[in-house]
């Protein structure tokens, strides 16, 4: 099971956490920004760096 699902939409990236593991880790590596419903938007031009953080922490990741 993913622990966070990213979908690309185009000029932004909605990144949706799924586990408490991965809601912590966004909460201490990602500066506060606008959500969406339970997602956060992220500027495509901030996502890969945000994703290879997400891999690096080990996190499994559905989407993109």
């Amino acid at each position: 099971m993913a622990d966070i699902i990213i979908r690309n939409e185009g000029t932004l990236f909605l990144f949706t956490p799924i586990s408490d593991e991965a809601t912590e880790w966004w909460d201490e590596h990602v500066q506060e920004g606008m959500t969406f419903s339970r997602s956060y938007v992220v500027e495509h031009r901030f996502a890969p760096a945000i994703i290879d953080g997400l891999v690096e922490a080990g996190f499994e990741i559905e989407g993109i």
